[in-house]
């Protein structure tokens, strides 16, 4: 057995060496294409908020920007944000909220972090599936648990991966206007194409093309009153500032903004460590 133990070990080293030399390979790999990528924008857009190096929480580069986005507007009170879509290791706010920001998630499958780790004094958790008929109830309870109005919240984050764009439409009409939108969009749609899914409260997504809507369709939903100030470089979300802050932005083209489907960027290996509940269990 023993001997059985040290042949079996023998051929495991080579094939771990091999694994993780391709790992390491590919890994670089992706940061040269990155590098390019950024080249090329920022030959275009010489002070682009895609030109974004960090994630935090966030999936892919979404901490870096909102940090960007938030300097220029430079609140001097604590930021406010509403996140639907939340994977609690995984998300555009909980950086935010371990700076002292407070605010919402609201998602389905919430329920057993919650009784896990319990709620935090500027955290307030609705477990809950998102509807046409429950979102504005939803987002009233969220202003008031932040004591805000309709005008006040700083960020409102959102990614179902499915309904969002009639979702956002609803909270629109509404009258809810965050000064900031971080909106996942459907890349796969060059701009001036208008393309969205039909609202099905059904709705899950079956890991294919058919989510969200084309960059195009929020521009238009919301060019009333918000300007799209950047797009990520992987082609995941788009953002939108509050147009009485648009003076603080170099404005682009709709156009040169969208950026294209590059999942194939996404490496959760530049993050560091993985992820766990920790730090906000400290807070």
């Amino acid at each position: 057995m023993a001997f059985v133990s040290k042949i079996f070990n023998l051929l495991k080293s080579p094939v771990a060496a091999i694994t993780n030399s391709i790992r390491i390979n590919t890994a670089v790999s992706r940061q040269i294409l990155l590098r390019q990528i950024a080249q090329d924008i920022k030959q275009k857009m010489p002070d682009a908020l895609a030109l974004s190096e960090y994630s935090v929480y966030s999936q892919n580069d979404e901490d870096d920007i909102l940090r960007k986005i938030f300097l220029k507007i430079n609140s001097t009170k604590p930021l406010t944000f509403f996140e639907f879509g939340v994977s609690p290791d995984e998300n555009n706010t909980l950086n935010l909220f371990l700076n002292n920001a407070k605010g919402c998630w609201f998602d389905k499958g919430l329920s057993a972090f919650k009784q896990e780790h319990g709620e935090k004094s500027g955290l307030k958790i609705f477990d809950e599936f998102i509807t046409m008929e429950n979102i504005e109830e939803l987002i009233s309870k969220g202003l008031a648990f932040l004591s805000a109005s309709k005008t006040d919240l700083d960020l409102l984050s959102f990614d179902l991966d499915g309904n969002d764009y009639y979702f956002i439409e609803k909270i629109n009409k509404a009258g809810l206007l965050p000064k900031v939108y971080c909106l996942e969009y459907n890349a796969k749609f060059i701009p001036p194409a208008e393309v969205k899914i039909n609202y099905n409260e059904n709705h899950l997504w079956q890991g294919d093309d058919y989510f969200g809507c084309s960059l195009q369709c929020y521009v238009n939903l919301l060019k009333e009153n918000y300007t799209l100030v950047s797009c990520n470089i992987i082609g995941a979300n788009c953002f939108f500032v509050r147009n009485d802050f648009k003076h603080l932005f170099t404005v682009y083209s709709v156009e040169d903004l969208y950026q294209p489907p590059r999942y194939y960027l996404y490496d959760k290996s530049f993050k560091g460590h993985p992820a766990s509940a920790k730090f906000f269990l400290n807070k």
